[in-house]
């Protein structure tokens, strides 16, 4: 068995580039994805929002790896909004453990092929594709803050954390690809016909509380 390296402690400074897509999705949908305990947020009658989010981190990161993180829904728990991550696929093991005992994140290792020149990016875990993005070129960047808080389940409670920085984004047309075994198709980011390109990302992810 291989030996996991010792991981380093939050919180974790990112940095790199990523894509992300956000839709709003039917909180009946939505609900198949969250546990019965966690209230879900409606942003419209019946709508909650979720969002697709693909990453690469390299060099001035706490570990270089990929991701793709789903959070099929804003939630409220303790006083606290965040989105609940459904599923979250890695390249790194080291970066999974950490999420799963620092953040209580359900991280899977999968495989991440891409090309920035070409606008491809496709994630597939074991030799199955889960999601396939090709995107045109981003006509303008600008720089702008990143937030997006998170709850998640830890030591049988819910925990609230953080992710917070800045990056240059700009939106793009894309056509986004998940295949009919992909655990997340239900949530119909295929419908997404538009993504936001980030680079220039540094990303502060906080200790969960």
């Amino acid at each position: 068995m291989t030996e996991i390296a010792s991981y380093p402690p939050a919180p974790w400074r990112l940095e790199g580039a990523a894509l992300c897509a956000i839709r709003t999705v039917d909180i009946r949908i939505a609900r198949e994805y969250v546990p019965r305990g966690l209230r879900i947020v409606p942003v419209l009658p019946g709508k909650t929002l979720a969002v697709l989010y693909i990453a690469g981190y390299g060099p001035g990161s706490a570990l270089e790896y990929h991701e793709l993180i789903v959070a099929p829904a804003l939630t409220f728990s303790r006083g606290k909004i965040g989105f609940w991550v459904s599923n979250i696929y890695v390249d790194d093991a080291t970066s999974m453990a950490a999420g799963r005992q620092i953040w209580g994140l359900p991280k899977e290792l999968a495989a991440f092929e891409s090309s920035v020149d070409e606008r491809h990016l496709e994630v597939t875990q074991n030799a199955s594709s889960l999601c396939l993005i090709r995107w045109n070129k981003v006509p303008k960047l600008i720089k702008a803050p990143m937030f997006m808080p998170a709850i998640s389940s830890l030591n049988s409670r819910y925990s609230y954390f953080k992710a917070s920085g800045s990056s240059r984004i700009g939106s793009c047309r894309a056509v986004i690809t998940t295949a009919t075994t992909s655990p997340f198709k239900s949530l119909g980011f295929d419908q997404c016909d538009r993504v936001f390109w980030s680079e220039q990302l540094k990303l502060n992810i906080a200790a969960p509380r």
